[in-house]
């Protein structure tokens, strides 16, 4: 039987023939590390086979350097390059026999014999003789996961990735040393690829996850005559989330849209049940309203007082910029608010003069009464827009308190009232009345009364 195996050492270019008389055809010589030449300060001593299936070898220091057939790496630690041989090298039996050359031999279960030299040399024999008639059925294992961050070396049954770990190469090996060039590899991850990666001579995946989970690695080997392992070996890798993969994540966004949800319904609801409210409003208050003829109803309201002697000599002027001006109007009400502004514009400054002018705009009818000469101090316009009447008399007390007995009139119209009162030019009361139905319902936080 011919069998080819692998060359490795840790000189390169060197191929360590060493002189043969009589060569078997049956039986190979390969020089695998020249510890003397390679790596001076490593003296091998020991050579086994381990549980696993491993070729180790120590040195005088005790430390163990484990072969897979095609490298050598120290357990847990970096791994250890080392460049072929080209040329194997044969010897013949009586060399062999000759155990005074070697400081330890070791059988493989493939019945390769590994010995080490007085040289500090490892080589591998391989003859017939030591192997049985039953093939041997290589042992795979998976040696090494590493991610950018971590390296895991011969991982047991379960792996637990960070979630920062998405990328790893997985590294395995089938322990045949017969030719291990020609060892062969099928290999699938479950729960990521879709079928077996076959006929790969390649101990390497590599993988990227894109989603966290538990997935199962299996791969299966062969040795170089096609003798498969196809319990293989199995790892099962778990990858942790991130925290917006999570569960708590997924629960607290649905919170947080569920939480909107409700705002939102609530800010409709109330604003549906405010629109009703509003026409509740107005369905009562248009009870005690009725369309009337501003302009009549002032020209009405002057005439009156000129009846009653209020107005005395003050001569009123009246100008409007349209024939008339209906709204929604409470008469009765409307009629106080109106004598109420022209008699404290009298009382402001009797026998003088009274302008007042009625215009009507897009949403709005503006009523301005002015009189010239006497202003309001600042005291007094303060007491008009807080509503409370000062414990000491006022300068115009009068005209004060008419204005503050009309207020609640112009609030149930939905009104505006604006002062405007200039030392020495006079006073100028704005009465703003708005048009249309919902005039008669206020925004929240319109006010009333203003002043300058």
């Amino acid at each position: 039987m011919i069998v080819f195996t692998l060359i490795i050492t840790f000189l390169s270019g060197s191929t360590g023939v060493i002189p043969v008389d009589a060569p078997n055809q049956r039986t190979r010589f390969e020089r695998i590390w020249d510890a003397q030449h390679g790596l001076p300060d490593i003296h091998l001593m020991h050579v086994y086979v381990n549980e696993l299936g491993y070729v180790v070898v120590e040195d005088s220091s005790r430390h163990q350097f484990w072969f897979n057939g095609s490298r050598f790496f120290q357990y847990a630690d970096s791994t250890l390059d080392v460049p072929p041989l080209e040329n194997p090298v044969t010897f013949s039996d009586s060399l062999f026999r000759d155990r005074s050359t070697f400081l330890d031999i070791a059988i493989d279960p493939e019945g390769s014999a590994w010995g080490i030299t007085d040289h500090h040399e490892l080589y591998q024999v391989y003859d017939g003789r030591f192997s049985n008639s039953t093939p041997t059925i290589p042992n795979i294992v998976i040696e090494h996961v590493s991610s950018l961050f971590n390296n895991y070396a011969f991982p047991k049954d379960k792996l637990t990735l960070a979630s920062s770990e998405r990328e790893i190469d997985i590294e395995f090996a089938s322990l045949s040393f017969i030719n291990p060039s020609k060892n062969d590899y099928r290999y699938r991850l479950f729960g990521h690829d879709t079928k077996w990666h076959e006929g790969s001579a390649l101990n390497r995946a590599t993988y990227r996850f894109k989603k966290p989970g538990e997935y199962t690695f299996k791969v299966m080997g062969s040795n170089a005559m096609g003798d498969w392992n196809v319990r293989g070996a199995t790892l099962t890798i778990s990858v942790e989330p991130y925290f917006y993969e999570t569960e708590l994540f997924t629960a607290l966004i649905i919170l947080f849209l569920l939480m909107n949800v409700c705002i939102v319904g609530y800010l409709v609801l109330g604003a549906t049940k405010r629109e009703e409210d509003r026409k509740n409003d107005l369905n009562r208050l248009e009870g005690s309203f009725e369309r009337v003829d501003l302009i009549s109803l002032i020209r009405s309201c002057v005439t009156d007082l000129k009846k009653e002697g209020v107005l005395g000599s003050t001569l009123v002027e009246f100008r409007a910029n349209s024939g008339s001006m209906p709204l929604h109007l409470n008469r009765r009400v409307m009629i106080n608010v109106l004598k109420g502004l022209i008699k404290a514009t009298n009382d402001l400054n009797q026998e003088t003069s009274i302008r007042m002018q009625l215009i009507e705009e897009h949403s709005v009818c503006t009523l301005k009464i002015k009189t010239y000469g006497e202003s309001l101090s600042q005291g007094e316009l303060n007491v008009i827009h807080d509503q409370q009447v000062d414990k000491k008399e006022d300068l115009h007390s009068e005209t004060i308190r008419s204005v503050l007995a009309i207020i609640p009139s112009i609030q149930q119209h939905n009104a505006t009232l604006v002062v405007h009162s200039i030392p020495g030019k006079g006073t100028t009361w704005s009465l703003v009345l708005k048009k249309g139905r919902y005039h008669l319902l206020r925004p929240a936080g319109d006010d009333e009364i203003a002043y300058s």
